[in-house]
């Protein structure tokens, strides 16, 4: 196993773990409450929470999870579909966030 795929498989794994988290709940929906300074899996009525630590871990998940999927691959991977990817997770993400910058 060489690391370009390594490095392959977690770029693609970290991507899609991030984007699948911001706009589903899957794979996990981890929020922080800023108040009680706990941890949970589900929102508090009324009450801020933070999101985006848990997008981290699912990305970070993701990556794991995208190495684990290319280690038994043995042929080189296209670095070209890795950029493909990053456009359209980032245009995904734009249109979903689109609200911020309406104003």
């Amino acid at each position: 196993m060489t690391r370009e795929r390594l490095c392959w498989g977690a770029s693609m794994g970290a991507m899609l773990g991030y984007v699948l988290a911001v706009l589903t709940s899957y794979p996990i929906r981890i929020l922080y409450d800023p108040h009680s300074e706990s941890w949970g899996l589900i929102d508090i009525p009324g009450q801020p929470v933070i999101a985006w630590y848990g997008w981290l871990i699912n990305a970070a998940l993701g990556a794991l999870l995208g190495m684990l999927i290319v280690w038994p691959i043995r042929r080189p991977l296209p670095w070209a579909l890795v950029w493909i990817v990053a456009s359209l997770a980032l245009l995904a993400l734009g249109v979903h966030e689109r609200h911020w910058f309406r104003h």
